[in-house]
């Protein structure tokens, strides 16, 4: 089996579903994050056997332990979408007006402080939602690079912005250039500038040492809360599924 399946298995009185997933090693292992919406079991080829059910089994604390995280993350997430077919869109820390309307070809823009989303009639709204924020993303995620790049006197080569980072908020290279997820936008905005400045004291530091962490607090005092905090803002990983 070289993809990945789902099985559920009855622990404490909840039916729990799993995905299983293959991993290159030998060693079993469990994780969840909110991109996923789901436990994943990584098991050599994706294989569920006995072995794998008495490790799952043996991390039935663990896995109870964390499955409020998985509702917690469910809630918010339904309430967001709850907001969007409400007609409210929050972005970078400011709660807009949203319409949504018929037209032959998808767009999306901000105007009188509200957002005019449009798209084929019938189009699905996720679908036209996602399509509409990455193209926002693209446009006003790298104007915030800039912004910011000039109060920290930092030069930027090239800034991407992009949609397979399911688990990271962004990375820095040492060539100077920046990758963002596009999600970061539905943030609020002190941690947008906190995700943006700290990738960019990575041109300083490539690594996460006192050093780094000095440079990031020249220009974020406040870095340690935000940084923690992030976790908070899990859930909005798996706002479009896979």
């Amino acid at each position: 089996m070289s993809k990945e399946s789902r099985i559920e298995l009855q622990i404490a009185g909840k039916r729990i579903p799993f995905d299983v997933i293959p991993t290159r090693g030998r060693r079993l292992g469990i994780r969840y994050h909110a991109a996923d919406g789901v436990f994943q079991i990584k098991s050599p080829g994706a294989v569920w056997n006995e072995q794998v059910e008495r490790f799952v089994r043996s991390n039935e604390s663990w896995i109870l332990k964390h499955l409020p995280l998985i509702e917690a993350d469910r809630a918010l997430q339904a309430h967001w979408w709850e907001e969007v077919k409400a007609g409210k869109l929050t972005l970078c820390g400011q709660t807009y007006d949203l319409t949504v309307s018929a037209a032959r070809q998808a767009s999306f823009r901000i105007e009188d402080g509200t957002v005019r989303l449009k798209g084929p009639q019938g189009a699905d709204i996720r679908e036209l939602m996602f399509l509409g924020l990455y193209r926002y993303a693209k446009m006003i995620l790298p104007q915030l690079v800039s912004r910011y790049a000039a109060q920290t006197n930092m030069t930027v080569n090239r800034v991407v912005v992009k949609q397979n980072l399911r688990s990271k908020w962004g990375s820095a290279s040492s060539l100077g250039n920046l990758n963002l997820n596009w999600l970061i936008l539905l943030l609020p905005e002190e941690y947008i500038r906190y995700l943006i400045i700290h990738e960019l004291m990575h041109f300083h530091e490539m690594n996460h040492s006192p050093k780094f962490w000095a440079w990031v607090e020249q220009y974020e005092p406040n870095y340690q809360y935000l940084d923690q905090s992030l976790g908070d803002w899990g859930w909005v990983f798996g706002l479009f599924g896979k």
